[in-house]
């Protein structure tokens, strides 16, 4: 084993601060309620939060790394590893995280804020989102938004996400014909999308599959 990148074990142990911001395939091992330990390519250990919410049959996923209080922890962004990523994943400036705000999920306002965010989705540290509403792009901050009508889906890549290696980049629209206009102009500039998984769905996933196992057991068991 190399040096662990994060377990609850050693609270202390220093971080590798050149992973921050990078997303990277990790194997699930350990659930720890919704939480998880996995390991990367080369053995390290890493703390996955969310992690648990995995529905990958081979329990595999894409993390996103942060450095926070002198360690490395993860955050789940997706479910298995999409094609073309490999072992050492990608670098922050490389990729660019998204999801679907649709009817059933709730907000507090017109606009959901970053609690209301991470509800459903584990993308990270936020410092601000773009928001791709029905009434127009919008960007928003931990207590403010800001409408970029003006903005062109070409300025708001290139100029309106925050350093990747501090904040995640995240795009999140209502109508999906918006999303794919603008991831399409995302890649493009050789960003990649990665979707979130959202993560209420995923548990509903776990329990539908949960309750099924356990009816087939008592099935077998009266025959």
């Amino acid at each position: 084993m190399n040096d662990i990148i994060y377990n609850p074990q050693h609270p202390r142990t220093e971080g590798k601060r050149e992973l921050a911001g990078m997303l990277i395939p990790v194997q699930i091992k350990t659930t720890l309620k919704k939480n998880a330990i996995g390991t990367v390519s080369d053995g390290d250990e890493v703390f996955v939060s969310n992690g648990a919410l995995c529905i990958d049959p081979e329990m595999r996923c894409l993390t996103k790394f942060e450095h926070k209080a002198g360690t490395t922890q993860g955050n789940f962004v997706v479910s298995g590893i999409p094609k073309g990523i490999k072992g050492k994943g990608l670098r922050s400036e490389r990729y660019l995280l998204y999801g679907n705000w649709a009817n059933w999920m709730y907000k507090k306002r017109k606009l959901p804020d970053f609690e209301d965010i991470n509800q459903y989705y584990d993308p990270g540290n936020l410092k601000k989102v773009i928001y791709l509403s029905t009434s127009g792009p919008y960007s928003i901050y931990d207590f403010r938004l800001a409408k970029l009508s003006h903005l062109t889906y070409r300025e708001i890549i290139l100029g309106e996400f925050p350093d990747p290696k501090e904040a995640s980049k995240v795009v999140i629209a209502e109508r999906l014909e918006d999303l794919a206009d603008f991831l399409e102009e995302t890649r493009k500039w050789g960003i990649r999308p990665i979707r979130l998984d959202n993560l209420k769905y995923n548990w509903k996933v776990l329990i539908e599959s949960a309750y099924l196992k356990r009816m087939q057991q008592e099935k077998s068991a009266v025959q």
